[in-house]
């Protein structure tokens, strides 16, 4: 049995110039990365893969070098597509999050469902596996896929997950079987 441990990315820098997506880690969020590699030592990974998107590059790049491991992107890691949004307060961004995650099959904020975004994100969590053959992968991703992830393999509801989880926080999963080790939760922010 092999342990895949899904991170989410650390603080983000909000540039209003700037799409979500193109978006770096702040100086805060750099730091957190410091008690996220100590406390993902415990779990012995032996890869770091990330996201392309920058602040998900940043946070494995962060932690793959204060472990001493390798660090590499993969496609279709990415947050659920958002682009042509434009920049939403927190209120109205939540409520686009919770219809996201309500209705699944229908477009309602973004570019994809969020049953595209979770079928994209497992074809490319099986691609990173099938590709690596570490016994302990670390992938750092994003909020919103992991959530949806989380939801799917253990029929408990993403929008209270997407609500509690950390930035940046992390959950284990035995690997192929998808059970996930409660014991490992960590969805407190790591500060």
């Amino acid at each position: 049995m092999r342990t895949l441990i899904l991170v989410r990315h650390s603080l983000s820098q909000i540039d209003l110039n700037s799409p979500p997506h193109q978006w770096g880690l702040t100086a805060a969020g750099r730091a957190r990365c410091v008690p996220l590699a100590r406390r993902l030592a415990e779990h012995r990974p032996q890869v770091v893969v990330t996201s392309r998107e920058p602040k998900a590059a940043q946070t494995g790049e962060l932690v793959a070098g204060q472990l001493g491991i390798p660090c590499l992107a993969a496609d279709g890691l990415h947050e659920h597509c958002r682009l042509g949004g434009g920049f939403l307060d927190s209120g109205e961004f939540r409520a686009r999050i919770e219809a996201l995650f309500a209705r699944p099959d229908r477009l309602v904020f973004g570019l994809e469902t969020a049953q595209q975004a979770l079928d994209r994100y497992r074809a490319a969590l099986q691609a990173v596996m099938a590709d690596r053959p570490e016994a302990v992968v670390a992938v750092v991703s994003h909020g919103t896929v992991m959530a949806l992830f989380y939801g799917a393999i253990t029929g408990q509801a993403p929008f209270a997950f997407w609500l509690r989880l950390g930035i940046p926080g992390f959950y284990t999963v035995s690997w192929p079987s998808l059970v996930v080790n409660s014991q490992t939760l960590e969805i407190a922010t790591l500060a």
